[in-house]
């Protein structure tokens, strides 16, 4: 939860004796006003961002690399349209994050359910999950990739990478959405 990690960054630094001895993900699912429409909690980026500024604040001080933070932005019809934007913001701010990583959203609709549990009910019965909050149809994934596309071949050197989780084609993803 990035709302916390400003009250334990010193702890969480500690924790880090080596390279790699501990790792951090942040979610954010955009910037500012567009994370907290998601979130529903006013305050929630800045809290987060303050989180950030702390853990390398605390590595500035012991003069280590390391913790290393990925921000985890899960791309859903709200904030679709903002991952340009997102990827802008962090690249215009210096707050030393590893990546981004553009994550899907893992849900089982009824289609997904039906046909997993035709062939595993017995032993691994599933049923639908994460449909409600999201319109799965109204993601744009050309818009998307598009968007990532344009900021890891925009002419320009970012900071961090720029990663998709997992990573699909574009048949693929219009199979997953549509």
């Amino acid at each position: 939860n990035g709302t916390l990690v400003h009250r334990y960054a010193d702890h969480l630094g500690a924790l880090c004796t080596k390279p790699d001895a501990w790792r951090s993900t942040i979610s954010l699912d955009g910037s500012g006003d567009v994370h907290e429409g998601i979130r529903g909690v006013k305050g929630t980026f800045d809290r987060a961002i303050e989180g950030l500024q702390a853990l390398n604040a605390r590595k500035e001080q012991g003069n280590l690399a390391w913790p290393d933070v990925t921000i985890n932005y899960t791309i859903s019809n709200y904030n679709q349209t903002h991952i340009r934007e997102f990827i802008d913001w962090f690249h215009h701010h210096d707050h030393h994050v590893r990546g981004i990583h553009f994550s899907h959203l893992w849900f089982k609709d009824s289609s997904i359910v039906k046909k997993h549990n035709r062939q595993f009910a017995d032993e691994f019965p599933v049923q639908e999950e994460n449909t409600g909050a999201v319109d799965m149809a109204a993601i744009d994934m050309k818009r998307v990739r598009e968007q990532l596309a344009d900021s890891r071949n925009g002419g320009r050197h970012l900071p961090f990478f720029i990663a998709e989780s997992p990573p699909l084609t574009e048949m693929e993803a219009g199979l997953y959405y549509q």
